[in-house]
């Protein structure tokens, strides 16, 4: 349609050109082809403008019939105001203006035989056609820009909600956020943001993007975040337009602009944040979850499913260092439960949760098997030093009793094994139940480190 718009008006110039066909023709193929360029590529330099001024000015002078060339302009403005900037079209509506003020009195020189009537009517309605179109043309390359910067921040929210989808990890939710408003920023001429943090220290800058005259490490301490007069240190020249949830009242994001912020460019912010928000309440929710199934109701120690992963974690680390397991089966506790109930139970294994606890460090890992089985990992010690914890279990796990006047003990089965270079984990949990198993089968309350001899008496679990 631009090809054929600009070949049907360079026609009447043409056909109605007074004697100078093969020039205006030149004319007419340069302007056209400036237009067709300038159009396919999306972009126009100022000196095409002035170019194409130049060739509408000579179809003026070498027209028998001046007003035919404003074709010529409506087909220049229009084409040209899809794709520039309303500067540039003010620019190209003085520049044919200057081509009508110029040409027109020409073309009277050059045709002296003209009606005066002509003259003036090719000035006056040349004038007055070319404000208008110009005025048209601007306005459609304002809706234009409007519209391209409305779908590019469109793909953007589009494309940080896909970004987010399946992200669970808070630093990097934060990161696909910044980056977001970082895009933004760079997307609006003048814009600028500020992501602060409250701690006890004031509040800290926590990142930035976009022109900022100052850039303090920190804001004062007092004040409200949701106020704009808070964020004033921060450029006196900008209304700034902070961005507060209730879900983050330590942290606020505000955006600053030399007017007023546009409202577009703060919903976008917004839905950017929303989506920041409702992703990181989503792997709250999943940490949540997955603390909750790795996690024994009853004791608040980590369950077989936990214990299973943090050991199979450790084994597979390529230098593991020393790591041994007890496995831990409670003696006589059928007894506590059947004669004072399963609530006395319960109460019981809760203790034996705090004792095992209490006789480790914080980073070996303590679990609750099931029923009144317990496992405990230990990193970084030897074998002796294992066996010395485990006979402190044994010895500590006796001297626990129930009932009112305490006539209900219980004792410790402790099975050891020390995990070997290149042991895999079902090897490993395998063993240690075996020398449970032995040291309940010596007699109970003992600590059976495990043999390459023993075998099992039952199908182990």
């Amino acid at each position: 349609m631009v090809i054929l718009g600009t070949v049907a008006a360079c026609a009447p110039p043409l056909v109605l050109a007074s004697g100078q066909k093969a020039f205006m023709a030149a004319t007419l193929l340069v302007l056209a082809a400036s237009l067709v360029v300038g159009y396919r590529r999306a972009r126009a330099p100022v000196a095409a403008d002035v170019l194409d001024a130049g060739c509408f000015t000579l179809v003026l002078v070498f027209s028998q019939v001046p007003l035919v060339a404003f074709g010529i302009a409506f087909q220049t403005i229009l084409y040209r105001g899809l794709y520039t900037s309303s500067r540039r079209a003010l620019l190209r509506t003085v520049l044919y203006l200057l081509s009508f003020v110029v040409g027109v009195p020409l073309w009277a020189q050059a045709q002296p035989e003209a009606d005066p009537r002509i003259f003036r009517a090719a000035l006056v309605a040349g004038l007055l056609s070319t404000a208008t179109v110009s005025f048209f043309g601007w306005q459609l390359a304002v809706s234009i820009a409007a519209r391209e910067a409305s779908a590019r921040r469109e793909r953007l929210i589009s494309r940080t909600g896909q970004e987010l989808l399946g992200a669970l990890d808070e630093a990097r939710i934060r990161v696909i956020g910044l980056r977001a408003i970082e895009a933004l920023v760079a997307d609006t001429p003048g814009l600028r943001a500020v992501s602060v943090r409250r701690d006890d220290q004031g509040v800290k800058i926590t990142s930035s993007a976009g022109f900022l005259a100052r850039t303090p490490e920190r804001l004062p301490p007092a004040g409200d975040l949701g106020s704009p007069a808070f964020w004033r240190p921060l450029g006196e020249d900008c209304h700034w337009e902070p961005l507060i949830y209730d879900e983050t009242p330590t942290e606020a994001v505000a955006l600053g602009f030399p007017g007023p912020v546009p409202k577009d460019v703060t919903a976008t912010a917004g839905s950017i944040l929303n989506q920041v928000l409702l992703a990181y309440r989503n792997s709250l929710a999943h940490s949540e979850l997955r603390v909750q199934a790795l996690t024994d109701p009853l004791t608040g120690l980590v369950n077989r499913t936990g214990f299973t992963e943090a050991t199979g974690q450790v084994l597979s680390h390529p230098d593991p260092g020393p790591v041994s397991v007890l496995f831990i089966d409670l003696d006589d506790f059928k007894e506590v439960n059947d004669n004072l109930g399963h609530a006395a139970g319960d109460a019981l294994l809760v203790r034996v949760a705090a004792l095992l606890q209490s006789l480790v460090r914080t980073d070996d890992v303590v679990a609750r098997l099931g029923g009144d089985e317990f496992a405990v990992l230990l990193r970084g010690i030897d074998e002796d030093a294992a066996a010395r914890i485990a006979e402190r279990v044994v010895l500590g796990t006796s001297m626990l009793t129930s009932g009112p006047d305490g006539e209900y003990t219980i004792g410790a089965s402790i099975g050891l094994v020390r995990g070997e270079p290149g042991a895999g984990l079902e090897d490993l949990l395998i063993r240690a139940d075996l020398a449970m198993y032995e040291a309940k089968g010596r007699g109970k309350g003992r600590l059976q480190a495990w043999r390459p001899e023993l075998r099992p008496t039952t199908r182990p679990r």
